[in-house]
């Protein structure tokens, strides 16, 4: 009885597997979806597959909820006159960005006010399509119209709902060789509630920020001045 019982487990195993083996394919996660202003075009391949009856099923038959994909993902928008290019690299399920680790890419490039360019770049998780736990966004900001001066901003610590709340920003002005360090709370990606700031003369304050403002002072601290390029190094930023 038990040999027939594990004969019959065994069969329903090996035909699982050849079900998926026939219907998974490298483009078995390929879509195009389009809006009134935009383009997505994803090309990847299933990350992990099907292992219960319910989860194939429902990816032979169903709208792939439950299945997730690796791969590039792209998208081309024109909002407010302005067109930009935008590709993630990672996971993806039910078409929107969703995955756990620093294998999460995504990038774009764009102008704003045919003035300053701006090449932005994520690493980290997501949740359901939103920037959310532990990741790290760098932006850099290059003003063309002021001989291409350039700014670097690197923000690490823990997102949620697409925006930084809690960790370490830094921002270096390439040209002028200024840079400070800001460590402490966030709000819509601004130092915003209690934190310290560190600028490279060595002064450091601590107290209460406002919309990326200081407007409390609790302490002042001269502490060692530091170089903005080997901070910015230790930041991994490409300068």
């Amino acid at each position: 009885m038990f040999v027939n019982t594990y004969l019959f487990i065994l069969i329903i195993s090996l035909i699982i597997s050849l079900i998926i083996t026939l219907t998974k394919s490298s483009k078995s996660c390929d879509f195009t979806t389009k809006g009134n202003d935009f383009t997505i075009e994803f090309k990847g391949i299933i990350k992990k597959n099907p292992t219960t009856f319910g989860s194939l099923f429902n990816y032979i038959f169903g709208n792939k909820k439950d299945i997730y994909c690796t791969g590039e993902w792209k998208m081309k928008s024109n909002n407010d006159n302005h067109t930009y290019k935008l590709t993630y690299y990672g996971d993806i399920k039910d078409r929107i960005p969703h995955g756990v680790g620093l294998n999460t890419i995504i990038n774009h490039n764009y102008y704003f006010d045919n003035n300053i360019q701006t090449k932005y770049f994520y690493k980290g998780n997501w949740l359901n399509g939103y920037k959310e736990g532990f990741g790290i966004q760098t932006m850099i900001n290059i003003e063309i119209e002021k001989n291409n001066q350039t700014m670097i901003t690197t923000q690490e610590g823990i997102f949620a709902n697409n925006d930084i709340i809690q960790g370490v920003q830094f921002s270096y002005f390439v040209e002028k060789n200024i840079c400070y360090e800001y460590n402490g709370k966030f709000l819509y990606n601004r130092p915003h509630g209690y934190g310290s700031k560190y600028y490279n003369n060595g002064t450091v304050f601590e107290g209460e920020f406002e919309d990326g403002k200081i407007i409390k002072i609790t302490n002042t601290i001269l502490d060692i001045p530091f170089n903005c390029l080997e901070k910015a190094i230790q930041s991994n930023l490409a300068v």
